[in-house]
């Protein structure tokens, strides 16, 4: 036999003890593996995910449990007193609700500065002691008034901010 016939051998032997070492080492680490990790049986050149044995089967038929809808914000609560707007100036949330309620003893009518809401487009009469709420549909600011007493308040209505 040549030299050179004899070092491919030996070659060749030393790559195929090599693999069998690293494939020892990898079933001794598959058995050490958690009973929750994914195990794979492989079959050929393919994978083939099988189940631990400590897992309790998928129930296909089980009801979906749904996510709960975030609780609605509060309701922003402006009331007109003898002394004008309270709070003085509002913050509220598009899609908020907003009460406005009357703590006089007269009517009172809100007109819009600033307009936003056709539901003020006329003026909005609210009576002693009533209450009149209102869905934020626009942002940014808004300025509005009572118009038998003059005064002016302001509210600012923020957009919810998109996250990327």
């Amino acid at each position: 036999m040549s030299l050179l016939v004899l070092a491919a051998m030996l070659a060749l032997a030393f790559v195929i003890l090599i693999g069998i070492s690293q494939n020892k080492q990898n079933e001794t680490k598959l058995a050490d593996a958690p009973p929750e990790s994914a195990n794979f049986e492989i079959t050929g050149d393919e994978k083939q995910p099988t189940q631990n044995i400590d897992q309790e089967p998928l129930d296909l038929e089980a009801p979906v449990e749904k996510e709960e809808a975030p609780a609605p914000k509060p309701v922003v609560q402006v009331t007109f007193t003898d002394e004008g707007f309270v709070p003085e100036v509002q913050q509220a949330a598009l899609g908020q609700t907003v009460r406005w309620t009357n703590a006089t003893d007269q009517e009172i009518t809100l007109v819009q500065v600033i307009d936003k809401f056709d539901e003020f487009e006329e003026g909005l009469t609210i009576a002693p002691g009533e209450s009149f709420e209102l869905e934020l549909y626009n942002a940014k600011l808004w300025t509005y008034e009572e118009i038998n007493s003059g005064i002016r308040t302001r509210m600012i209505i923020s957009q919810p901010v998109t996250r990327l």
